[in-house]
């Protein structure tokens, strides 16, 4: 995984060129490397549809937030999604330290995080076109 296609290619032919070393080390030895793609990256598809983004920001103000952008781990199902033609950006719910002992969430932000939902859809029900 990486944060860029590129950067996904640049591991892919690193692990070959191991592969290719391990074997000149050891003649005779045969290397396989295997790479699938999971998903892309929401951020290209997002690019394409930059209303969607747009109002959540818009719905994060209305909430009393000033939004912040920044590259995240995880988020696999908005990736597929938004890979699949429904633009789907994630948005924060409050908690802190994911997928770890020390996960926890604010009450406050987990409000804040409702509080954008609901202006989010009441600014998608504004916007339909």
């Amino acid at each position: 995984r990486d944060f860029e296609r590129k950067g996904c290619l640049w591991r892919v032919e690193s692990a070959v060129s191991v592969a290719r070393s391990l074997e000149a080390l050891y003649p005779g030895s045969v290397v396989t490397v295997e790479s699938m793609r999971q998903y892309a990256n929401m951020k290209e598809g997002l690019a394409k549809h930059p209303r969607v983004v747009e109002l959540l920001e818009e719905a994060i103000r209305a909430a009393g937030i000033e939004p912040k952008r920044k590259s995240i781990r995880g988020g696999t199902d908005g990736a597929r999604l938004t890979e699949m033609g429904i633009p789907t950006p994630n948005v924060f719910t409050g908690g802190y330290n994911y997928h770890s002992l020390k996960e926890w969430a604010a009450l406050s932000a987990m409000v804040r995080a409702a509080q954008t939902l609901v202006h989010l859809v009441r600014l998608w029900a504004e916007n339909r076109s």
